[in-house]
């Protein structure tokens, strides 16, 4: 379980504790093996002095100027997995708006997202699969910087792998050819 504080600022400029919470984990029963425990959540730029109150999530991605921050847990790849039934899919994109629409159709676990995103290994280890067929293993303490690049994930095992990932929301100039 994680606990999550959250300071603002009251109307007086003292700074308080707006939030003291144990998120909770999001899993849905398309993807079994991954589960998203959202901490914050803005869809504008950070602005200051803030309350510290929450806005709802409105998508998975942020757009650009907001922000998503979370872990990220993904069991190792099960190659026997079924396929996901359409029910199971709306379901998983009602937890996760938008995010299968950032996904690869072709099932090879690829996607590409207008993020910048950073993260940090807590636990675990995992591979980064890049076009040009490019693969690196992250293990525990390692830290990554994703520029909106086309890219996969993969855990190798034995066991879970969790990341802290913030996303940036960015403005893309135009698409990568053959990706999203």
């Amino acid at each position: 379980m994680v606990k999550l504080i959250v300071t603002g600022q009251r109307s007086d400029g003292t700074s308080a504790v707006a939030e003291e919470s144990e998120p909770l984990p999001l899993a849905g029963a398309a993807f079994p093996g991954l589960r998203n425990t959202p901490l914050w959540t803005s869809d504008r730029p950070p602005g200051l002095p803030h309350d510290g109150s929450r806005a709802p999530r409105t998508t998975m991605l942020p757009p650009a100027g907001g922000v998503r921050y979370f872990l990220l847990t993904i069991d190792p790849v099960d190659p026997a997995a079924s396929t996901p039934t359409p029910d199971q899919l709306a379901d998983f994109d009602r937890l996760f708006p938008g995010l299968l629409d950032a996904w690869d159709a072709d099932g090879s676990g690829m996607e590409i997202t207008d993020t910048v995103d950073f993260g940090i290994v807590i636990d675990g280890s995992i591979v980064l699969r890049l076009d040009d067929g490019a693969e690196r293993t992250l293990r525990a303490g390692d830290a990554f910087v994703q520029h909106g690049t086309h890219h996969g994930w993969r855990n190798p095992g034995p066991g879970p792998v969790t990341l802290a990932v913030v996303l940036l929301g960015a403005t893309r100039s135009g698409r990568s050819p053959g990706t999203g």
